[in-house]
């Protein structure tokens, strides 16, 4: 007698490669390819799904991740479509500083932050190598996190382009830290004094990291 399969979703019998119940097609296994596939089906279709995910983005950190690893898929964007659109939204609103000559270094920086995506998830493949999770279940977690990162610098960005006086600089990246903290937190359930370490290493790499992409794009600038 064959194993009575179940949706992730919903827990519904599965009968064939989508659910009569919710309609998320049944996938067993995660790979590079279907998540593109899934960028890739209906990718500027915008519906109530939007608001949904934007919401437990913003206030509950881990949880989309979470819910993406444990199959649930159909209830949310997919990781890729939310990062896409943040990524918009945040490089179509003007750099305030483009009138002080930033016009070439802003679309270098840019390719920096994109360059940096993978490169978190692979940290964080090896500061948790003892969770036997794969490269890509990290690659989940950075795409949610540069989805809020991208969501904070557009907002941020939208209050300096209408009040110049404003400068909220230090409040966006305590927000990102205490965000970064309580997704990892809340995605790798671990003692707090692990978090702690693992999250200080986390932000010292990605920070070097970051200054070597700044440095490079300032030598590239000035042999231009």
């Amino acid at each position: 007698m064959s194993k009575v399969k179940l949706c992730k979703n919903c827990n519904a019998e599965l009968v064939g490669s989508y659910c009569f119940n919710c309609g998320q097609k049944n996938i067993e296994n995660f790979t590079f390819s279907k998540l593109a596939k899934d960028f890739f089906d209906n990718i500027l279709s915008l519906d109530s799904r939007l608001f949904q995910t934007l919401k437990f983005l913003i206030i509950r950190p881990g949880f989309l991740t979470n819910e993406y690893w444990s199959g649930k898929r159909i209830t949310y964007l997919p990781p890729f479509r939310l990062y896409l659109l943040t990524s918009i939204l945040f490089f179509f609103i003007p750099h305030p500083d483009y009138q002080y000559g930033a016009a070439e270094f802003y679309p270098l920086l840019q390719k920096g932050m994109f360059v940096l995506m993978p490169c978190v998830a692979l940290i964080l493949l090896i500061l948790y190598r003892r969770n036997n999770l794969l490269y890509f279940h990290h690659f989940i977690t950075s795409l949610h996190f540069y989805s809020f990162m991208f969501l904070l610098f557009a907002i941020a960005k939208s209050v300096y382009f209408f009040n110049e006086e404003i400068s909220i600089s230090n409040i966006v990246t305590i927000t990102l830290l205490i965000y970064l903290f309580f997704m990892l937190k809340n995605i790798y359930i671990e003692s707090l004094t692990k978090v702690i370490i693992k999250f200080a290493l986390l932000i010292c790499i990605y920070v070097a990291l970051s200054f070597s992409i700044i440095l490079i794009i300032g030598t590239y600038i000035k042999s231009t």
